[in-house]
This record gives C-alpha cells, sequence and structure tokens, in this order.
C-alpha cells in the first residue's frame, strides 16, 4: 500500500502485489553551481619614502598676529584669500602642532588668536601659518644656547685654575723636600767630621771654661 500501491491487486498467485519501477519523465533538479575561484593573494605594501630630517625654522622678521605663545607665527587670512567655506569645516584647529607651515587654521582662540575676527564669510577665524619661528622662541633657543656654552667655559676655566694650583703646590712641596733633605746631609758630615777631629788644648780650655 505504500507509495499509492493497492493491497489488493493480487496480480502474481492471487496473493502478492507486484509492480515494476517505470523511468519518470520530470526533468532532474539542476547541479549547484560551482564554487567561484578563490581570491588571489594581495600585492605586498609598497614601502613609504623614508621621512626628511626636521630642519630648524629660522627667525620671523616681522611681528606675529597671534601663535607666538604656541611656538607657531599666524597671520590672519584677508577675506579675499580666504578658502570655501567647505574647506573651512575641514582645516585644523590653530592650536600648538596642529598646523604644518603655510597651512591654513580655523581659530577659536586659542595660541593668542582673536574669535572676533571673523574675517572669512563673516564668522569664521582663518589664520595662515608662516614657515618661520616667532622671535621670542629664537631668542629663547639662541639664550639657552649661550648660557650652555659659557657654562662649559666657565667650567673649563675653574678645572684649568685648580690644575694650576695643585701644579704649584706640588713643586713647591717638592722644593721643600730638596731643601731639608740638603741641609740634614751638611748637618750630618759637619757631625761626622767633628767627631773625627782630636781635642786640642784650645778645645780643652774651652771645655774647662764652660
Amino acid at each position: 500500500g505504500e507509495c499509492g500501491t493497492s493491497r489488493t491487486a493480487n496480480n502474481c498467485g492471487e496473493t502478492s502485489d507486484v509492480y515494476r519501477l517505470c523511468a519518470s519523465d520530470e526533468p532532474l533538479p539542476p547541479a549547484p553551481p560551482p564554487a567561484p575561484p578563490a581570491s588571489p593573494p594581495a600585492p605586498p605594501a609598497i614601502p613609504l619614502p623614508p621621512t626628511p630630517p626636521l630642519r630648524a625654522l629660522a627667525a620671523c622678521e616681522a611681528p606675529c598676529a597671534a601663535g607666538s605663545g604656541c611656538g607657531t607665527c599666524l597671520d590672519a587670512v584677508v577675506p579675499k584669500f580666504c578658502p570655501p567655506e567647505s574647506e573651512i569645516a575641514l582645516l585644523p584647529k590653530c592650536k600648538a602642532g596642529g598646523v604644518v607651515p603655510g597651512g591654513l587654521c580655523e581659530a577659536d582662540g586659542e595660541c593668542g588668536t582673536d574669535p572676533t575676527l571673523n574675517t572669512c564669510h563673516g564668522w569664521r577665524d582663518v589664520y595662515k601659518r608662516r614657515a618661520c619661528a616667532p622671535a621670542e622662541q629664537s631668542s629663547a633657543s639662541s639664550g639657552k644656547g649661550a648660557a650652555f656654552t659659557l657654562g662649559l667655559l666657565l667650567g673649563g676655566a675653574a678645572l684649568a685654575a685648580v690644575a694650576v694650583v695643585l701644579a704649584a703646590y706640588t713643586y713647591r712641596s717638592s722644593r721643600r723636600s730638596k731643601s731639608r733633605s740638603a741641609v740634614a746631609g751638611r748637618s750630618a758630615r759637619e757631625i761626622q767630621g767633628r767627631a773625627g777631629a782630636s781635642p786640642g788644648p784650645e778645645h780643652l780650655v774651652a771645655i774647662s771654661s764652660l
């Protein structure tokens, strides 16, 4: 009776129900698609060129509008050189180390900038960093270098003076030792000479008078 067969067919031997399996007319299901090929390996990373060493900036000749307290020299951008509003929104702040020499920054009062400048688009405060170091920073660096050099010179002079004093003391001590040795040698020779001589009458008279 399985698969829709009849249990009462009795077509074989009056008691058995025998069927023959026939080929189906229905198409077979499609084969699954082949697996996609493996992705190629990623190319090796291109090494970056070496970063050139940083060079010290020369001292600014003209006074800076702002930024001297942060070690940068900033000048306000006049309206005709203001970038579009979309670019100003992406500018870094005018803080210490926030903008490269020659670059623009948007200020909010940091590093001595004017928060009410409003030279760009009526409300933006845009500054440009000059490619030089503020005069105050350069003077401080020069002063530190000069103080360090002066300290080295004074230290060397002090060491030289100490060496001269030690040499003079050593020379005097050597002269004194030689002088004492010479005096001791003469005294010993005089004592030996007196001991070897026989006393004469004048010696006896001198002794008796004592």
